[in-house]
Formats: C-alpha cells, structure tokens, sequence
C-alpha cells in the first residue's frame, strides 16, 4: 500500500518511548531545510503541481516528514483533503485548549524557492513543537495545492472556524538579494541563502509564539 493511501486512510502517530527534543527555534537548522527543499524541487518531484505524478509522490514526502514531528491527522482521520485534482495535506499538533493556530502555505509544486522553501519551513516548523509539552493552543501545519487548494480550504479547514484565534502563510523564502556595487541599488533575487532562510523560519516561530500566549 502507497504512503498516500495510508495517508488518506490516516495512520496513529503517537510513538511511546520516544525522547522528544527540547523543541523551539534552536530544532530548526540549515541541514533540515536544505534536505527538504532539495528533496522537494529535485528528481521525480521537480514537477509536483496537481494533475502530475509528481504531486502524489510530494505529498507522501511531505507526510512522512510531518509524522517524523508526532503531528496527528488533521481531517479527522485523514491527511488530506481532496482539492481539484491535486490534495491539501494537514497534520495537526494538539494543544492545551480548543483553539487553533493556523500556519500554512500554498504550494504551487514547481521551483525551490518559489515552492520547496515554504514547506520546508513549515515542516522545520513541525520540529520545533516536536516536544514533551504540548502547545497551549492546538497548531495546524497545512499545505495547500495551488489556488484551488486555497479556496477549498478556506470554505471547509477541518476545524471550527470560529476556533482559528490567528494565521500565518509563509511566503517563498530564502532569497539572497545582490546589489550592484556601483550603483548601490538592489538586483533581482538570486539562489537560496539557506541562512536567510533558516533566519526567516525562525523569526516565523517567534511570531507564533506571540499567538500562543495568553
């Protein structure tokens, strides 16, 4: 049975015995990101926009990874959430109360900074609540299939929507700007600075924290 199918099916993630890190922005590292954007943007899912055969093999990447973290199946008892002809995905970790904080991004399927670095930072996300204490508001971790995956979301997210206290999308991040020494002026966006971008995450998860409290 494909990783998909056990996806869509939803499977117990709860492992006992297992020593969680401590958690928080110091989880998050450039090795990480790195391994999920190039994962995400190489090879059989260089193409994993809806429709494409890669788009099922991203979301069985995607899902493992987001097992790995201890989140649970957030439709339910499922993954994913049909979307067009492609899926969402979302995992959820669960908190203290009956609120939500939603962290997501739209995945248009193509590219590594236009694409892979939003859900690599989602997933380094994941990791940073992978701990011992749950969070005081419960936290969905969601990827979304393009536009259409965005519109089928936001009209049915699983969850009440008067429980989703605050969002947060993540946008393409990680990219180096040059400047023109001569003029001084800003060029056009490079390749990924993965120190950008792991700093870019992190200050993602300080906003988070921010909606956390209290």
């Amino acid at each position: 049975m494909s990783l998909l199918l056990l996806l869509m099916m939803g499977c117990p993630a709860e492992q006992l015995g297992v020593d969680l890190p401590a958690g928080g922005v110091e989880a998050m590292s450039n090795e990480d990101l790195q391994r999920d954007v190039w994962g995400l943007s190489r090879g059989d899912l260089v193409d994993r926009r809806p429709g494409q055969p890669g788009h099922d093999r991203g979301l069985a990447f995607i899902g493992e990874r987001l097992q790995k973290m201890h989140t649970l199946p957030a439709f339910g008892e499922s993954w994913l959430q049909p979307a067009g002809v492609g899926f969402n995905l979302c995992s959820v970790q669960k908190g203290h109360s009956q609120e939500h904080i939603l962290l997501y991004t739209v995945d248009q399927g193509q590219g590594a900074f236009e694409s892979a670095s939003g859900v690599a930072g989602l997933i380094s996300l994941a990791k940073s609540f992978d701990t011992r204490e749950r969070p005081a508001h419960s936290i969905l971790f969601c990827v979304l299939a393009g536009a259409a995956g965005e519109e089928t979301f936001f009209s049915d997210p699983g969850v009440p929507q008067d429980s989703i206290r605050a969002s947060v999308r993540l946008e393409p991040m990680g990219a180096r700007t040059q400047t023109d020494p001569e003029e001084g002026n800003p060029g056009q966006k490079h390749d990924l600075d993965f120190r950008v971008l792991l700093d870019q995450v992190r200050q993602v998860r300080v906003q988070i924290d921010a909606y956390l409290e209290p």
